[in-house]
């Protein structure tokens, strides 16, 4: 599949823990420009806060449709923290986080336009 197939892709994505910290889980749905859904993703990932587990589902996600070649996304998360970190807005005071958003911030780049509401 390539850029030419989707003009760009929707990802819902939500990560979440039982606790602050506790047992957490990851959930991601993809879909085209025509609303199409592509995949879905979903998985435990251990005891992580439930801000960690945000960044970890954006993480997954980015890796899953990375086969796609799409250069446009439109990403939807609830997470305020996160948006606002990704956007620059909030500074990063956790060094668990900064170390997923170096990573997901690196994956981000690669794409021309990155739409985050």
């Amino acid at each position: 599949m390539t850029e030419e197939n989707y003009g760009y892709l929707k990802i819902y994505f939500d990560g979440g823990s039982r606790g602050n910290p506790g047992p957490s889980a990851v959930g991601a749905v993809v879909y085209d420009d025509k609303d199409k859904k592509l995949e879905e993703l979903s998985a435990h990932i251990g005891e992580q806060t439930n801000n960690v587990a945000e960044y970890i589902a954006l993480d997954k996600v980015l890796d899953l449709v990375e086969k796609y070649h799409c250069r446009k996304i439109i990403l939807f998360t609830d997470s305020k923290l996160l948006n606002n970190q990704i956007k620059k807005v909030w500074k990063i005071k956790d060094s668990g986080i900064l170390k997923i958003y170096l990573k997901v911030s690196e994956k981000l780049s690669k794409y021309d336009l990155v739409d985050l509401r």
